[in-house]
């Protein structure tokens, strides 16, 4: 056995019987799974083919399997333990039980094949809306059938998963017929399909129950219903299982899976072992007394406090910037000096895709090599992008009625359809500008109609002669595009400003608005080239992810992009935690924030941006809480309060200020009103909080 610490021993040397073992980031998880088998093998003789161990990702399978040859390859037999991910058991066990029957599977995920999942949902999309998803709605969709599956929600309850995509419901029973009637299966289907398998094919079952005795899992709060029943059903009768997980990084909730499921495993076997570690040899002390600070105000969690083992000594810096071109200056320049340290890994995290898009740009501007790792370059294809780029096209082409019928209503000018269909009816001279000949119609006899539409015509004609970082402004003021996008609320106001930025910035060095469109296309290419090495440098240092893509790996230094209200938690998250007192989603956002807190093993950067496009942003709850736990680090930080405020208890959690007098402040929390008295305020409050 390598050398571990007590509490890793007591782990890896688990025989019999079911287990749980939690362990906090950096605690040596996947060396202990390691070590284990190696115990199986060596002091109680298990066959090591009889250990099959599980995990949630190809990478993670490898990553495994890796460690366990560097560390026990020398042990006879030790290239016969199985590391699978759940979707390849999956894949063997429908392609053995279709075999019996004659049947072959056809699977859609290659895209370079016809037959690719999303291509025939958005085929289906159209036939059923009338009009193709944008990409962020063909995602939700994608993500909404998967979660169908993954939680086994029955057909009649479907009607509630409508709101995210229109006709949820109707596109999620025709994919499924097609697929039916073609003898077609996607990735999640290969779950159903092994779990329909085993509950009707008890002897192929028991051969899978008699080939691996003994089983692992990692990352078991990641877990969904669908893949718990499978495990639950190969490990059965003798529950030889072993589950490692950390219930305070489940970051999956949108595919299913739950902190229950972690936090019962006690109560579904009763004879079970539970096993802590607790020792972080990852963070050190003041990384970890600040994630700690943070994720204990969870309440659907293990009570448990990480330890550091790497010593004191970390940095954590709170960053407030002006604006988010700001925030990316100060990135550079940071990461700059970070690089200056030879061996150092940076890893540049963010809640949302959209906040890497001017990240790449602003690294590939200074000549900074780096990797990205699921960077999704969709925002060309947003509604919002092609909006701004076909007003640009209609003000240098004003006479093409097409483009004209695409944006008339998302203007100023009060160009109503009738005023559309007369321009149908009466074709203007070729080449003739069409709201010059709109101006002829009797439907513009009053002369405040005229005068709009003449202005928005003479705005347009300006639109055409903007520069750099005045484009978007007019756009949005001057021709009163911003208008349109608060009267139509399609989007999250956060949403809309964050890209409106993003394409803000990226038109910055373009001489005339023209040029946009190649700008985006060129920005889009380079961001969807997974690594990006300038001409000085080899070998990237810099990593760009989501803090989703993250989890699992460290960096030596972090930074951790627009940690503000409405971005980092997500939006709806702290006001359904308000107004409803459904907590969930707001402890899964602080999950999210302490998963990227401990990627860190030496200095960690929370950026805060204080605008987005001239929109003042709000401090994010998760700085507060920071603060919080860190009071000698952040002394004089706790604002002052009045009536109607939102705040964090970090007991009772979110609550609302109803009074506030010289002795204590009234509080309403979903379970009624509390007196607080105002000396025990800066002990018991977290902070304000924007809902």
């Amino acid at each position: 056995m390598i050398p571990l610490n007590p509490q890793q021993q007591a782990a890896a040397r688990h025989h019999d019987g079911p287990a749980i073992v939690l362990a906090v980031a950096g605690a040596g998880k996947t060396t202990v799974m390691c070590s284990r088998i190696a115990h199986l093998m060596t002091a109680h003789q298990v066959n090591p083919a009889a250990i099959c161990n599980l995990t949630f990702s190809r990478a993670s399978a490898r990553d495994m399997a890796a460690r366990f040859q560097q560390l026990f390859g020398h042990l006879s037999g030790s290239n016969q333990v199985r590391f699978s991910t759940i979707h390849s058991l999956a894949y063997q066990v429908v392609s053995r039980a279709y075999r019996l029957e004659n049947r072959h599977i056809h699977l859609i995920e290659d895209r370079r094949q016809q037959l690719y999942k999303p291509r025939i949902l958005r085929a289906i999309y159209r036939q059923i809306n009338q009009t193709f998803p944008g990409e962020d709605e063909m995602e939700e969709l994608l993500q909404q059938i998967s979660l169908v599956k993954n939680k086994m929600i029955p057909e009649n309850e479907l009607e509630s998963l409508n709101g995210a995509v229109k006709r949820f419901r109707d596109i999620y029973l025709r994919y499924e017929s097609y697929k039916k009637a073609n003898h077609w299966l996607d990735y999640d289907d290969l779950l159903v399909v092994t779990w329909e398998v085993f509950s009707r094919n008890p002897t192929l079952l028991k051969q899978y129950q008699n080939r691996y005795l003994y089983w692992q899992v990692d990352e078991f709060q990641d877990t969904s219903p669908i893949q718990w029943e499978i495990i639950r059903l190969l490990t059965a009768p003798e529950n030889q299982l072993f589950c490692v997980g950390d219930d305070d990084q489940m970051i999956y909730s949108f595919r299913g899976s739950s902190p229950r499921l972690l936090l019962d495993f006690p109560t579904l076997y009763p004879e079970a072992a539970v096993y802590v570690m607790d020792q972080n040899y990852r963070c050190p002390q003041e990384l970890v007394t600040a994630s700690n600070g943070v994720i204990r105000l969870n309440r659907q969690r293990y009570a448990k406090e990480a330890i550091s083992q790497a010593g004191s000594g970390g940095q954590l810096e709170i960053r407030s910037f002006a604006d988010g071109k700001q925030q990316l200056e100060g990135i550079i320049t940071k990461v700059t000096q970070w690089l200056q340290q030879e061996t150092a890994s940076v890893g540049l995290l963010y809640r949302n895709n959209l906040s890497a898009v001017v990240l790449a740009d602003a690294l590939h501007e200074a000549g900074i090599s780096f990797r990205s790792r699921d960077l999704k370059m969709t925002f060309y294809s947003h509604w919002l992008t092609q909006d701004l780029l076909h007003i640009i096209d209609f003000a240098h082409a004003p006479h093409n009625l097409e483009l004209f019928e695409k944006i008339y209503y998302k203007l100023n000018g009060y160009v109503s359809k009738q005023m559309i269909a007369w321009l149908k009816q009466h074709p203007a001279e070729k080449e003739k500008p069409l709201l010059n000949h709109l101006c002829q119609s009797p439907l513009l006899s009053e002369h405040y109609r005229q005068k709009s539409v003449k202005e928005l015509a003479r705005n347009l004609k300006s639109l055409t002669r903007q520069t750099g970082e005045g484009i978007i402004p007019f756009l949005v003021d001057q021709l009163g595009y911003g208008q349109y996008l608060e009267r139509k609320k399609q989007i999250s106001r956060e949403t809309a400003f964050q890209l409106l930025e993003m394409i803000h910035w990226l038109s910055r060095s373009i001489h005339q608005p023209l040029q946009l469109r190649q700008q985006l296309l060129d920005t889009g290419k380079r961001g969807n080239d997974p690594v990006q090495i300038s001409d000085n440098q080899t070998t990237p240092r810099v990593t760009l992810s989501t803090v989703h893509g993250a989890k699992g790996l460290e960096y030596d230094c972090v930074a951790v992009l627009d940690v503000a209200a409405h971005t980092f938690p997500a939006p709806g998250s702290v006001k359904t935690a308000l107004e409803k007192g459904d907590q969930s989603q707001l402890e899964e956002e602080r999950r999210l924030m302490y998963v990227a807190m401990t990627r860190a093993r030496k200095e960690l950067w929370l950026c805060c941006p204080q605008s987005c496009f001239r929109e003042s942003l709000q401090e994010s709850l998760f700085v507060s809480e920071v603060r919080h736990a860190l009071p000698e680090m952040f002394a004089g930080h706790f604002p002052s309060l009045t009536k109607g405020e939102a705040v964090i208890h970090q007991t009772f959690g979110p609550g609302e200020v109803t009074s506030v007098s010289e002795t204590s402040v009234g509080i309403r929390f979903h379970d009624g009103v509390r007196q607080i008295a105002r000396d025990f305020l800066q002990k018991v409050l977290v902070g304000k909080v924007s809902s």
